[in-house]
């Protein structure tokens, strides 16, 4: 009895016909689904419950890299694409293998006795995203995806979350501050307080008096309030960050 659910993610018809004609040598590899875009393979992961993805990197203008990323347990991870240069990429997400197309059977073959192996091994968690990339926010049981540097702000909310996008988009997703500092890039996204998680890199101006202040972030101005001691660590970090300069400052 099969007990490799795969699903195939590829934005090409005959890439997806030809993987899932090689996977009938498989006895225990059973295919679930086909996919074409991130949002189906999304609904498919939360549907289907894989154990195993065959997944391509360039589906049209995404990145499959948003998956592995934006999943607490994603399934075992073979990535399949035309292009070599993003190995070291695919192995710092988890990767199982890294198959070139076009797929010869006996790669194909390594993988899986790869991810059977992986399999009596426990996960490694997913490495937190980069700059390029695209984060998934939930809603629900569906979300939306958005470039990572278009995250503007992050607000906690106890087990929810506030997120302010670039485009003046508020969602509250039921996500907690720690888990977005654990997701995010660290070079990017800094924790000012308690309850904010900042965009270091769509900071605009920074207001300053007695009391602490304000951060105004984005092509809008979000302005976020400070505290004296957030004030303080805003300031520390932009001056760390030699990014200070070019930055308005003001005292009142």
């Amino acid at each position: 009895m099969p007990n490799l659910r795969c699903l195939i993610v590829d934005d090409e018809i005959p890439s997806r016909a030809l993987l899932k004609s090689l996977l009938t040598q498989f006895p225990d590899v059973q295919v679930v689904g086909e996919c074409d875009s991130l949002a189906s393979a999304l609904d498919s992961i939360s549907q289907l419950q894989p154990n195993v993805l065959l997944l391509d990197i360039q589906l049209g203008p995404e990145s499959g890299f948003t998956i592995p990323a934006s999943l607490e347990s994603p399934p075992h991870i073979v990535f399949v694409t035309g292009f070599d240069q993003y190995a070291v990429r695919a192995f710092e997400l988890n990767a199982v293998d890294y198959l070139l197309k076009p797929v010869v059977p006996s790669r194909l073959g390594e993988a899986i006795a790869r991810v059977r192996q992986r399999g009596l091994l426990p996960l490694r968690p997913p490495q937190p995203l980069q700059e390029s990339d695209l984060a998934l926010i939930p809603l629900g049981n569906s979300g939306f995806f958005t470039q990572v540097r278009d995250i503007l702000v992050i607000e906690a909310r106890n087990h929810h979350s506030r997120i302010t996008l670039d485009s003046g988009r508020v969602c509250i997703v039921r996500r907690q501050l720690r888990e977005w500092g654990q997701l995010l890039p660290t070079t990017m996204f800094q924790p000012i307080d308690r309850s904010f998680l900042i965009n270091i890199e769509r900071i605009v101006e920074v207001n300053s008096c007695s009391r602490g202040g304000t951060v105004a972030l984005g092509n809008d101005r979000v302005e976020v309030p400070l505290g004296r001691a957030a004030a303080r660590r805003l300031r520390q970090l932009l001056e760390l960050k030699q990014q200070f300069v070019g930055i308005p400052q003001r005292r009142e």
